[in-house]
């Protein structure tokens, strides 16, 4: 077996879930050599290994997608992210360093001025969605006959 085959057939089983301790073991391997094929495949997968970093990357895709969500939501809508975020954000903001929470606070100002900044159509309004002009279904009200 070549080493680019058995390079092949770990980086098959690291995507299977495989430990590398237990592949090691198998093909009688220096336990780092496969610990950092699995930093490669990590990598290429995630553009990292460290995992912190790939969730910090994950929450501002999903920020710019709720962001661009926002710009098409109904106010009501927009209204309650609003009001979610920035309870969050009152939790966090408890918990840091006076510099960061400046930053935060700078953050939240320059992320609700965008908010604000999308405009606002006037047939979107929460009170247009119930009609006060349908007929009523009041059986009670029906005589009988």
């Amino acid at each position: 077996m070549t080493d680019d085959e058995l390079a092949t057939i770990i980086t098959r089983l690291l995507k299977n879930g495989v430990p590398p301790t237990a592949i090691a073991d198998t093909f009688n391997l220096d336990v780092q050599i496969v610990k950092d094929l699995l930093a490669d495949e990590r990598v290429r997968k995630f553009g990292t290994t460290e995992l912190g970093e790939a969730l910090h990357q994950l929450m501002w895709d999903a920020l710019e997608g709720m962001r661009d969500a926002m710009k098409n939501a109904p106010v009501a809508k927009r209204m309650q992210v609003n009001m979610t975020l920035l309870s969050r954000a009152s939790a966090m903001i408890g918990s840091q360093e006076p510099d960061s929470v400046a930053k935060l606070q700078n953050e939240m100002s320059k992320m609700m001025a965008e908010v604000r900044s999308i405009p606002v159509d006037a047939g979107t309004s929460i009170y247009e969605l119930t009609s006060t002009d349908a007929p009523t279904d009041d059986s009670e009200e029906r005589s009988p006959g």
